[in-house]
């Protein structure tokens, strides 16, 4: 038991959300969780790393239908320089990325539903000043989620093409059913897809040269890793 504690210490060393630590460093008894916040995709078939708004709580739902998830001592959310010390190294991990670009506006929209971001009365207005102000926010730190410190490789999946699901299916001979959805499921997500559907502004129209240069600017290594193009112009708006 206590290297077990020692253990997760020296995970939370790495971990993107250290907050959710603070109770658990030296508990005496297991954590008592009781909702979502807390589940992770770690299975006997692969690990998958839940980036904000890339679907990723679609991928949580179908994965506990099947017994495909597990409480932890993190938030769901947490990136891969916690999670590898607990997974089993020998199985593959996944992630599904998105265009920084379209990313942002996403977690935008997600703000702006849960009134935790204000949109002012100008919706562009309102994301000009969310960038400004969230350029270091880790929820769109996509990189940081998929760091390994151990030399592990993440296999990614771009979020538009919407191929995770039949790649399970090939690999592993699992259908989670990831395809079938219009929106997010959860009603927080739901109300942000909809809301960022139905504005009736193109993406371009949210970004002007100022905002665009501030996010390629902070996001290079996604740019470069996921091979987006650093032009706006060639950014297609997704509707979630």
């Amino acid at each position: 038991m206590l290297f077990h504690y020692l253990h997760i210490d020296r995970a939370a060393k790495h971990a993107l959300f250290k907050g959710f630590y603070n109770d658990i460093i030296g508990a005496a008894s297991s954590p008592q969780i009781s909702n979502s916040s807390n589940e992770v995709i770690i299975n006997n078939h692969f690990t998958f790393i839940q980036i904000p708004k890339t679907s990723s709580t679609n991928v949580l739902k179908q994965c506990r239908k099947l017994n495909m998830t597990r409480r932890h001592w993190c938030y769901r959310h947490e990136g891969l320089p916690y999670l590898e010390h607990f997974i089993n190294k020998t199985l593959p991990v996944y992630a599904i990325v998105r265009n920084p670009f379209d990313h942002a506006l996403s977690y935008y929209f997600h703000q702006v539903a849960r009134k935790e971001f204000y949109k002012d009365t100008d919706l562009i207005k309102g994301f000009r000043n969310f960038v400004s102000s969230n350029l270091n926010n880790i929820h769109l730190n996509q990189c940081a989620y998929i760091k390994s410190n151990k030399g592990i490789k993440v296999k990614l999946f771009r979020y538009e093409n919407k191929d995770l699901n039949r790649y399970i299916m090939r690999q592993h001979g699992i259908n989670l059913q990831l395809n079938k959805f219009k929106y997010n499921q959860g009603s927080k997500s739901n109300t942000a897809s909809k809301l960022k559907s139905n504005c009736g502004i193109s993406i371009q129209q949210f970004y002007n040269k100022r905002i665009a240069s501030m996010i390629v600017k902070a996001r290079h290594n996604e740019f470069d890793t996921f091979k987006y193009s650093t032009s706006v112009l060639d950014t297609i708006q997704s509707p979630k």
